[in-house]
């Protein structure tokens, strides 16, 4: 039975990612909520201690087997593998817990920290194929959800065939440094177990938290089993190493 359907693989084509609901069962949900409860130095009773807390950054959590089960018990790396095709994939990296802890406000914006993944260092360029985005608990518009550019893997992808990787976002950006013509963000909203599926190439960022809870969330990324020695192919056809699509 196929995981997606011929829609969204065309969704996913044309516009770098695909929202799919209840990937992940709520007992492995809830297990990973109670591990990351006890990293947030914040009192899980108490809303008003949420604001602005901390840590900042990738929770040391990410490791925790309570966490990675989120990713290694669900048909996460299979679904994954439907795109790009069947045992070609790798998990690439240790499971990214990324909160986004209210602000405190309501001037919401999502522009701030806007990148790629793995090109987000000058000089650097840290190759995977595709990225899956875990909501933990039920994340509402406008709350730090998963902010997505449609169709920038596209834009990047272009732009890549005959400019250096290494310059990322210059991808975006006009001969003075400014971003230009960027589409209309998605601000990825959805319950426990909503799961983002992106290609490497999309430009995202988290939304400001305006709203009442924590946002919590599980990045991790697959990478191509011989992704070293492709990693630097862009072909005219995009889709070339995508045998699903």
């Amino acid at each position: 039975m196929a995981y997606f359907t011929d829609e969204e693989k065309v969704h996913f084509k044309d516009q770098g990612y695909v929202v799919k609901h209840d990937v992940v069962p709520v007992h492995l949900i809830d297990k990973a909520s109670d591990v990351i409860w006890d990293e947030i130095e914040a009192d899980r009773n108490d809303p008003q201690t949420w604001i602005n807390a901390g840590p900042r950054g990738n929770l040391k959590c990410g490791s925790h087997p309570d966490v990675r089960a989120t990713l290694t018990d669900a048909p996460i790396q299979n679904m994954c593998e439907e795109l790009v095709g069947k045992d070609t994939l790798r998990i690439a990296n240790h499971t990214f817990a990324k909160m986004i802890y209210p602000a405190g406000h309501d001037n919401w914006t999502t522009a701030t920290g806007m990148h790629f993944d793995g090109i987000t260092c000058e000089g650097v360029y840290d190759a995977f194929t595709v990225a899956v985005t875990v909501n933990i608990n039920h994340i509402k518009p406008r709350s730090g959800g998963f902010t997505i550019w449609p169709g920038s893997h596209k834009r990047a992808h272009e732009y890549f065939r005959s400019h250096c990787i290494l310059n990322g976002l210059d991808a975006f950006r006009d001969t003075d440094g400014e971003y230009e013509d960027l589409p209309e963000p998605v601000d990825v909203t959805g319950p426990p177990g909503t799961v983002t599926f992106w290609h490497n190439l999309m430009l995202h960022s988290a939304g400001v938290n305006c709203g009442r809870d924590i946002r919590m969330a599980l990045v991790s990324r697959f990478a191509r089993k011989d992704l070293n020695e492709i990693r630097f192919e862009y072909p005219e056809d995009m889709w070339t190493y995508w045998e699903g699509l």
